[in-house]
């Protein structure tokens, strides 16, 4: 009898830890209210080194892109246009980037 209690035990341990596993990648997934909101979204992050990101995000009507880095949140451009690619495209984003810069060099020519 005290085996098979051991392992019912020991069955029991493994289905609560399982639960609690997947109990927090559910509430990882699940937006709370502070990171939500009608005003703001991020369109694109990328990291571009430990803790610095670059960002576009649009801010009701105006695209613009920033820098976050651990010493704050820098405005880099307010970009005139922006392109969304497709979900399912896989456009690098130093080829859109580079797209970008050209844009605004000729932009500043004329």
């Amino acid at each position: 009898m005290g085996v098979i209690r051991w392992i019912l035990y020991i069955v029991v341990l493994i289905g609560v830890l399982a639960l609690a596993y997947y109990a927090t990648k559910w509430i990882a997934g699940v937006p709370t209210l502070s990171q939500t909101s009608r005003n703001i979204r991020i369109l694109e992050k990328v990291m571009i080194g430990k803790d610095s990101y670059l960002l576009i995000v649009k801010v009701q009507d105006k695209v613009m892109m920033l820098s976050a880095t651990p010493g704050g949140i820098t405005k880099l451009e307010d970009l005139e246009e922006y392109i969304e690619a497709p979900k399912n495209s896989t456009q690098d984003f130093g080829k859109v980037f580079l797209q970008q810069l050209k844009k605004r060099n000729r932009r500043d020519k004329s």
